[in-house]
């Protein structure tokens, strides 16, 4: 790698792939908000509903795609743990909205 490793956390992770994570988890966290800001602003039950279940289902993914991404860099190996809840989440989460 061009990067410089940190050597606090892991040899294999470097600062590249912690600020990867960073801002994905960022954005998630950022989505989750405004969904959850939404469902105390939206008025009828239908509205509560379904726009807060859209922007929860893309920040929840970009929550598992951040751990995906530390946590295959930090063991050197593909972690698929995240994968299958994302296609659980993605099945699901159509049935909410």
């Amino acid at each position: 790698r061009h990067t410089r490793c940190l050597s606090d956390w892991s040899s294999d992770v470097c600062s590249s792939d912690l600020l990867i994570v960073s801002l994905l988890l960022i954005l998630g966290s950022s989505i989750v908000l405004i969904g959850a800001l939404g469902l105390l602003r939206l008025r009828t039950f239908y509205q509560r509903m379904h726009g807060p279940a859209i922007t929860i289902t893309l920040g929840a993914g970009c929550l598992l795609i951040a751990s995906m991404v530390f946590f295959t860099v930090g063991q050197s190996r593909l972690v698929i743990h995240e994968v299958i809840i994302s296609l659980f989440l993605l099945m699901t989460a159509p049935v909410v909205s």
